[in-house]
């Protein structure tokens, strides 16, 4: 499909690109860029890297670099084409195709039939027949503002009256789940005589709904549309859209029970609360929760908090260096009810929630009888097999000595046999359950019918400290590069040689940048590794790094010939022939990836050295190569001898008067205009 370049360089400037991968991850301020944990590979420290001005991403991590619309492709594994025409929808943009090769959009018509959907529905909601499902709303404390903010709505007790407004196909009708053709071949609604809780993606666009039942209602409680194109329960959260930001500063979420906890939680101070949506936690939505935090906060009741994923939350933290937590939700209570009853209540059990082996061993001592030798033989086994889903030894350390303190048992004891537990998991596939532990264990039953506790063991208040470090949230700073750049302030953007600063224009056919061959991608970004890693061209990397946030302030002092590397070179003849940085990088996309690629890390990057600075260390190395060459011709090739010897003379003269900063700036012409005689 060919798509006009023009319509392509208005959805690259449209785009802000802060904002689209802000619908991914998260995404913090530092200087004039954006930092957060790239998306493209496992990482505990943000170090990749958005520049809202240039419109380019870089990951100073695994390297993978691009635009809005590279981010698109790779992101939700679209085609060149596919990603461009979301970007065009996503920015109201009409895109122009050959007349032979125009195709309709599959997700156009489905998004904005949630749309209209979402709209209707939030209309009736403020109609009189609605007036039952308001009560119930301001019943549960959910005033105006927040019925706005989460912009819910009421499906009316018939069968089509939102198919008879919408008015669209009943393909569409049923590919966008809100409705089907019956047997009778006539629309109908999906949703009837319900409360309704738009369900968004990450970005904020409608993608299914979620109906509760009014009370007294025989219907099941709640129903949620049915899986589409758009909508998949393994992938999305309900909320994230509005708690994401929240997230991010925070550096926590609050995984919820259903719709209205979430709210609940919004409405008492705390918008960073999600809800799964009818599904268990899956390593889906752990994936998407960890590019915005890496601690999470349970807010289940006790019971569903003890059963819920507990080998998978282990694993997440074991593997991804997150931390997971559970509320201290009073027992009985419900976080909606308890937001209703006590706000400052709700908020005091998020901010006292315990890690979750915590949780879990304090469940297992509740359930056992610690009055006497059985019960704490047996409490301490089924604690065991909890500690033996840890690898780290450090952690485990810590909790037996919680698990001493509370059952009586030595701990040199207790480290035995989490040797053997440890062992016999390893061994055993699936791993070995608490029940079979209460048959074994001699060793612990000996050792709790002494009723001897540890000397100065300290076991609860170890294991508390213990976790204090731990489960601390890790601060994120930008990092400074091998080089001597830094990944934070960018304030100024490569214009050209009287250009100005424009979005350029690629088509697919183009070359680009960011390839998906995997061999060419590895070797790209070798060759500019290499680059990077050489000493000798920190001082040319820096004078590129200037060339393009700070133009004015060097251009007229650069020249080509100051460069040695021939890659630095074709970088800085590249930028030096374009009008715009945008049409550097496509000029560099098809005639070398390689300079492409690192033309998109260096505007990621901010120069921190002076200019003249850097353009004078430039020409005293250019002009020691140029004295060397020229006694070299001498040699060779019967350069006259007497003219050579008064240019080198010349040069020599100019250095020495030149300084070592570059401040003198009727010096530094001379030497450049004196190198560039011979570079002529």
């Amino acid at each position: 499909m060919a798509i006009e370049p023009d319509d392509i360089a208005r959805i690259r400037e449209s785009t802000d690109i802060v904002a689209l991968i802000s619908e991914y991850i998260g995404l913090k301020r530092q200087g004039g860029r954006y930092a957060g944990l790239c998306p493209f590979h496992h990482e505990k420290t943000p170090s990749f890297s958005v520049s809202g001005d240039e419109g380019l991403y870089y990951c100073f991590g695994c390297h993978r670099s691009g635009d809005a619309i590279t981010f698109v492709q790779d992101m939700d594994n679209l085609s060149f084409p596919e990603a461009v025409k979301k970007l065009a929808e996503r920015s109201g943009i009409t895109i122009r195709e050959s007349s032979s090769q125009k195709t309709t959009s599959t997700l156009g018509p489905i998004q904005d039939a949630l749309t209209r959907a979402v709209d209707f529905y939030h209309r009736k909601l403020l109609e009189p027949e609605a007036s039952e499902a308001r009560e119930y709303l301001h019943s549960r404390g959910f005033d105006d503002d927040i019925i706005d903010m989460f912009y819910l709505g009421f499906a009316p007790d018939e069968w089509d009256t939102l198919a008879k407004h919408l008015k669209i196909p009943g393909a569409v009708l049923k590919a966008s789940g809100l409705g089907f053709v019956n047997k009778a071949g006539r629309q109908q609604d999906f949703m009837r005589n319900r409360i309704i809780f738009p369900i968004y993606d990450s970005g904020g666009r409608p993608i299914a709904m979620g109906g509760r039942a009014l009370p007294g209602s025989e219907e099941a409680k709640y129903k949620n549309s049915p899986e589409t194109l758009l909508y998949l329960k393994k992938k999305t959260l309900y909320g994230l859209h509005l708690a994401k930001a929240d997230m991010v500063s925070s550096n926590q979420v609050i995984i919820c029970e259903g719709y209205t906890d979430v709210i609940s939680f919004f409405k008492s101070g705390l918008p960073r609360a999600v809800a799964t949506c009818g599904t268990a936690l899956s390593e889906e939505h752990f994936k998407l929760l960890q590019r915005f935090t890496s601690n999470i906060v349970l807010a289940y009741d006790a019971d569903q908090a003890g059963q819920a994923g507990q080998e998978r939350f282990h694993q997440w933290e074991r593997d991804s260096d997150v931390n997971v937590s559970v509320a201290a939700i009073p027992e009985g209570y419900d976080p909606a009810e308890l937001s209703l009853s006590d706000p400052q209540a709700l908020r005091d059990a998020v901010e006292r929630a315990v890690p979750f082996t915590r949780f879990r061993l304090e469940r297992i001592f509740a359930a056992h009888d610690l009055s006497h030798p059985e019960g704490r033989a047996r409490a301490a086994a089924a604690a065991l097999e909890v500690l033996s889903t840890h690898t780290g030894i450090l952690l485990q350390d810590q909790y037996l000595m919680l698990i001493s303190d509370r059952c009586k048992i030595y701990v040199n004891t207790l480290r035995k046999e989490l040797e053997a537990v440890n062992s016999r998991s390893r061994n055993s596939h699936p791993p070995l359950r608490t029940r079979g532990s209460q048959t074994g264990n001699q060793s612990l039953r000996r050792a709790a019918k002494g009723g001897i506790g540890p000397k100065g063991a300290g076991g609860g208040g170890a294991g508390g400290s213990g976790e204090s470090d731990r489960y601390r949230g890790n601060g994120r700073g930008s990092d400074a590069t091998e080089d001597g750049g830094t990944r934070g302030d960018n304030r100024r953007v490569y214009t050209g040689v009287g250009g100005k600063r424009d979005s350029g224009a690629r088509n697919e056919a183009d070359g680009d940048f960011y390839s998906n061959d995997e061999e060419i991608d590895r070797d790209i970004n070798d060759a500019v590794a290499s680059i990077y890693s050489n000493p000798q061209y920190r001082a040319e990397l820096e004078a590129l790094r200037i060339a393009i946030h700070h133009p004015e302030e060097i251009a007229e002092f650069i020249e080509g010939y100051l460069f040695y590397n021939d890659m630095l070179r074709e970088a800085y003849n590249l930028l030096a022939n374009s009008q715009t940085f945008r049409q550097a990088i496509d000029s560099a996309s098809t005639e070398n990836r390689t300079v492409a690629k690192l033309l998109n890390r260096l505007a990621l990057e901010d120069p921190k050295s002076s200019p003249l600075g850097v353009i004078s260390q430039l020409a005293r190395r250019s002009a020691e190569r140029c004295i060397q060459d020229v006694q070299a011709q001498v040699r060779m090739n019967g350069r006259d001898a007497g003219k050579a010897a008064q240019y080198i003379a010349s040069i020599k003269t100019t250095l020495e008067t030149l300084g070592g900063d570059g401040d003198n700036i009727e010096p530094l012409k001379q030497l450049i205009k004196l190198l560039l005689q011979d570079n002529n």
